[in-house]
Formats: C-alpha cells, structure tokens, sequence
C-alpha cells in the first residue's frame, strides 16, 4: 500500500480528521473557486486597451517599427559597434598566459614601487606593498596555460560556471584565434604601475574588472540584473544605481537591435503612474537638494520593470533566487558575528535602538550591512520566504537540501538577532500564507498552531515572548514615540493629495520641524510607510501604490487557478529543472498525475514565495517606514519583479504547452521582431 493511500485510510477512519479534512476543502474551493476565487484571481488583460490597440495599429508598423529599424541600423553600421565587436573577440582570443603575464607583472611592479616609498618614508603601511606582493602568487597558475580565453572558458568546470551565470553559450565563443603579446602585456603593465604613485594599485584594478563588467552587461542585460540581487546588501548605493543604469541602457539597447521582446501588462501600466508621482516629487518638493535622493529612488523603482523584462525564462529567475540567497546567508552570518561581537564579548557600542527600562536584555541588535536592525529585518524577512521555496524546490540531493537549509537558518537566526517585533510577526505570517498555498493540508499545522498559542510562553525563551508580547505596549516608548509622529503627519495629510512634500530627508525637515509636536522634531520619517508614501508623494501616489500591490498578488492567485485547472498531461510536459520525477516502479498514469502535482507545487511556490516576502516587508511596513534604506528600498522593487517575472514565465509556459493563447492576445506587446541571422 502506498504511503498516499495510508494517509487516505486514516483521514477516513478517523472521524475528527475526515471533518477537518472537509473543512480544509471548503476553505481552499472558496478562495480558488467561486465569487471570492474570481475576486482574488481577476487579473486584467489590457489587450483590448488602447495601448493594446495601439500596439496592432498602424502606429507600430508605420512608425515604431521604421523608427526602430533606422536607429538599428545606424548602430549596427557604427564605427563604434565594429570597434566593441573586434575588441570583445580579440580579448577572448588572447592567451591566458599573456592575462598572467599582464596581472604578474603589474603586482610585483606596484609592490616594488610601494617598497621604495615605504623605505623612504613616503609611507609608514607595510601593507601598501604585502597586499600586491601576495596577490601577484595567485596569478602563477594562469602563466603555464597556453589556451586562449575562449579555450579556457569552453573546457573548463570554472569557465562553465562563468558562462552559466552570465547566461553566454560556448557556440559564440571562437576557438581556433589566438592572439596576445607578452611584450605588449609587460609594457601595459609597467605603465599602469606608473599610475600607482598617484592612486592606490587596489584602485586600477577595480577600474581593470569595472571595465569588465560593463562589457559582461553590455552583452547580457540578464546578468546585470542577477548583480542587482546578489550585490544589494554590499555596495554602496551609488554603485548599485549605477549598475541599474548600465543595465537598463544595454537592455535597451538589445531591444532597439531586436534582440529582446518585451511585453507591458496591466501591473506595468498601474506602476508608471506611481513611478511619474515620484518624479513630481522630486522635481517640485520642498527642498530642491533632494534631487540626487529622488533620482536615486526613480532608478530603483525602475529596476522592477528591469527584472521582469530581462528574467523571461526558469533558469534566469532560479539564478536570481540563488543569487539573493546567498547574499543574503552570507550577510546574516555577518550580523551574527557582529551581534556576538557586541553582545557576547561585550563590545558593544551604545545601543540606543530600544527602551533599556523595559528591555534592559537586550544589550546588542544585528545591523550587518545596513546599519540599522531594522532595515536589516525588512531585507531578511524580504528573502527568508524565497529561501524557505529555495529548501522545497531548488534542492535535488543531500547536499543542496543541507546548504539550502543552513542559508534558511542563518536568515532565521539573524531575523531574530535584529529583535525587530515587527519583522518577527511579518515573517511569521508570511510563511504561514506560504505553506498554506503550498498544501491544502497545512491548515493543520494552523489549527496545532493555534492550540499550542497559550502554551508558548512556557515553550519560547522568557525574553524572546517579552520582546514579542510588548507588540502594542504603549509603555515602551518607541511604541509612544510613533504614536506622537503619527499626530503630527495627521496634521500634514489634508494639505498633500496630488501631489508631496517631495523626496529626501531635507524636503522632509523643510516642512516637518515646523508642524512636529515637541520631542519629535528630528525624526526623519513617520514609521509608517503608507503615511509616508502620502506625505511624500501625494494621496493619489498612495492609492496607485496600494493598486500596484493588489494586481502583484491578484496576478498570483489567476496564476494558481490557470495551474489548478491546467491538465496533468500538459503538466508533465513542462520542465521545472529541479524536480525528482516518480518512480519508474509507479503505473504510468499514476507517475503523470503525481509528477504533474509536483509541478504544479514547484511552479505555484516559486511565484508566491516572493510575494509573501513583500507581504511580510508591507505589514511591517504599518509600524515602520522600511524604505527608509536606499538599498532596502531597491531589493523591494526587485522582489516585486521577481514575483511578477515567476507569474509571467509560468503563464506562458502554461499557455505555450496548451496553445490555447494567440502572441498578441494576453497583454500589450511591444512588438520587436528577432533577427535570425543576429547573435544577441
């Protein structure tokens, strides 16, 4: 007897589990079936819209479509394009000892030329001229070699990864040229060890692998986006801006070449309005020097169309979702050994992030990277959802389910480091909604959840339960303290309904000192992030906002109930990468039913864990401003996309396979024919 059909038995035998197993069904059929599963699942099509019109009118073919071509076709006759080409496939056409030669050479000079300053008392770091001397030693192994790039790339484990991640085949790659100078690679680098008398030698080399990656991007725009997720918690803000804009000008660029077809849909077209809010507001706010901070923040927003116009197949959204991951593991490892730096080995600095009368416990918060534990908790429990799917549906064998488990708890033990009450509830509710849409049956673990509730004090550690139990608790005076900035916004509202304050903290002072009541004047926002958005941008900014959010999860729930009625055969000819199929020991029909729920499964978690991460942010959003971070702020808007893509993606794997879906019938489409002849 198979394990289903054990469970079966005992769900019928057992007459208290047969009507909660009842009650399970008729939750589940009401929110997918019905007048409440067509409310929450009523996606709009916008092809009958006027940019759908627009898009199959003579507009596109008489004026669009040349325009495109003739600007294509400059480009591609550029003397500037012929220069890129040859000198991408001269530089993959070089040796990879020559690469050494160059690296070598240029370390052991700049160590050399740092020696003789420090010995001459220019300088008094031994480390100016260690560092490039220890350096040079990992270079020795690429000065045997005598493939070229290309070779390198194509034949080895490392190079595979390379072309992996960056999403480049090994058929573009020429592998019979082979080019390079040593006596050129010594000269280049003699002189550019000349420069390190005037920069530091760490300087040129991230101005040497800068120009290598814009020269990755300007070739995928996909990789640039995976660089958007992975690098978030590292760089500082103005880099990340910056490889938003590259990315969003090389993505540009290959769609004016129609290499790449993009599609708006209805949740693109009530973003734009709220992207335009944020440009009013930072043209015409209060203080025009939070223009630098608006610009910022327009980039970012930007960055959710960039992902779901470039993460358009499985593979790029899965590399995404590993990419965040990591990163996020290994900044959670970060703050835990910054917390028990602090609160273990008692080097704490003054914690003035909690009330200390009430919560004298708490002698450390963890920041990592963000410098604050709370925008910290809105990154991790943005990620914990994904990661939490990433455990479920990315892991294949012991290996990958034990690195997908540790990640899952660092980002969980670093959560509750930050002691963010907030966090911890959002998180808590947002996987909750997870495995509820990943079984019917986890509504069990809901009812064993709310039995177990009376009892946790005695289960949970005694401050974890104070921590989490003071939710409210006006006597904590940060909870006393938002209440006094809330009274003061209120007085702000009525004045900003078209339009804001604007964007940045100096509009923000420009208005809010003269209206705060007394001990709350130098707060720098409303730790709200829905009054904050209206005292920002404008009532209206928030309404569009509040319908962004609701067609993000709208078109989630028409995507579990396109999954729901898909037929199993259609499903068991679509591939999900990572899923274990059935045993060959199971009847045919059999395996095709099971592996085609498994599928089902697959696709519905990837899609909705990144939606419960921006439930999760949105709650805690009630009692804190979470975009207060800049790069908080970017990681929301990346994960709102990579929601969107994983539905998008689905729905069209789904209509591809049923082919119950003509091209131009599901959204409107800006049209970009591909070129056969023409590499990407």
């Amino acid at each position: 007897m198979s394990k289903k059909r054990t469970e079966n038995s005992i769900f019928q035998k057992s007459i208290i589990l047969a009507s909660i197993d009842k009650f399970c069904d008729a939750v589940y059929s009401k929110l997918t079936g019905g007048s409440i599963g067509a409310l929450f699942s009523a996606y709009p099509d916008v092809n009958e819209s006027a940019l759908g019109r627009i898009s199959d009118s003579g507009f596109r073919t008489r004026i669009l479509t040349p325009a495109r071509r003739a600007v294509a076709s400059k480009l591609e006759n550029s003397v500037f394009a012929d220069l890129y080409g040859r000198f991408v496939k001269y530089l993959l056409s070089v040796r990879l000892r020559i690469y050494g030669v160059f690296l070598f050479s240029f370390l052991i000079y700049s160590a050399v030329f740092a020696a003789i300053g420090f010995f001459r008392g220019k300088s008094d770091d031994i480390s100016v001229f260690v560092i490039p001397a220890l350096i040079s030693l990992g270079c020795i192994p690429i000065l045997i070699p005598g493939k070229t790039l290309s070779q390198a790339l194509a034949s080895s484990k490392i190079g595979a990864l390379i072309l992996k991640i960056i999403g480049a085949r090994v058929e573009r790659l020429d592998l019979d040229r082979k080019n390079g100078r040593g006596d050129i690679a010594l000269v280049l680098a003699l002189f550019m060890s000349f420069l390190t008398f005037f920069v530091p030698f760490w300087l040129i080399l991230a101005a040497v692998v800068g120009a290598v990656f814009v020269l990755v991007v300007f070739d995928s725009p996909e990789f640039g986006t995976i660089c958007l997720f992975f690098f978030m918690p590292i760089l500082p803000t103005v880099a990340l801006a910056a490889i938003g804009v590259l990315t969003m000008l090389s993505f540009l660029l290959k769609a004016i070449l129609a290499r790449r077809l993009f599609r708006f849909e209805a949740i693109d077209l009530t973003f734009l309005p709220f992207v335009l809010f944020m440009l009013v507001a930072t043209l015409f706010g209060a203080s025009q020097t939070s223009l630098a901070s608006g610009a910022i923040m327009i980039i970012f927003c930007c960055c959710f169309y960039l992902v779901v116009f470039t993460l358009v197949t499985r593979e790029w959204l899965r590399r995404a979702a590993i990419a965040l991951i990591i990163s996020c593991a290994g900044i959670s490892v970060y703050g835990i050994f910054q917390y028990i730096n602090e609160s273990v080995f008692g080097n704490a600095v003054e914690n003035d992030w909690v009330d200390q009368k009430m919560f004298g416990y708490i002698t450390g918060r963890a920041t990592a990277t963000l410098d604050n534990p709370n925008m910290l908790s809105v990154y991790l429990i943005i990620v914990l959802p994904i990661a939490f799917c990433a455990l479920i549906t990315l892991a294949r064998n012991f290996r990958e389910r034990f690195a997908a488990f540790a990640a899952f708890s660092v980002i969980t033990l670093c959560l509750g480091l930050t002691w963010t009450r907030g966090a911890w509830l959002g998180a808590l509710i947002a996987l909750v909604i997870l495995v509820m849409i990943w079984s019917r049956r986890s509504i069990y673990m809901f009812i064993a959840g709310i039995v177990a509730f009376p009892f946790l004090p005695y289960i949970l550690p005694a401050n974890i339960w104070a921590r989490f139990s003071s939710i409210g608790n006006f006597a904590d005076s940060s909870s006393a303290y938002r209440v006094n900035i809330l009274k003061s916004a209120f007085e702000l509202l009525p004045r900003f309904i078209m339009n804001g304050l604007g964007l940045g903290e100096e509009s923000w002072y420009a208005v809010w000192t003269k209206i705060a009541l007394d001990g709350v004047e130098d707060t720098t926002h409303t730790h709200n992030l829905f009054v904050q958005i209206w005292v920002q941008t404008g009532l209206v900014s928030l309404i569009v906002f509040i319908c962004f959010i609701v067609l993000l999860f709208v078109s989630n729930f028409n995507f579990f109930r396109k999954l729901k009625e898909a037929d199993d055969v259609i499903m068991s000819h679509i591939s999900v990468g990572s899923l274990k199929e059935s045993s060959s020991s199971e009847p045919p029909e059999k395996a095709v039913d099971v592996n085609a729920e498994k599928k089902k499964t697959v696709l519905r978690l990837e899609a909705a864990a990144p939606a419960c991460g921006i439930f999760a942010a949105l709650l805690m959003g009630l009692t804190d401003y979470i975009w207060y971070n800049y790069r908080v702020f970017l990681i929301f808007w990346l994960v709102c996309g990579l929601s969107s893509a994983n539905v998008r993606v689905g729905r069209r794997e789904l209509e591809y396979r049923t082919a119950a879906l003509s091209p131009g019938k599901a959204s409107a489409e800006i049209v970009i024919e591909k070129r056969k002849d023409k590499e990407r």
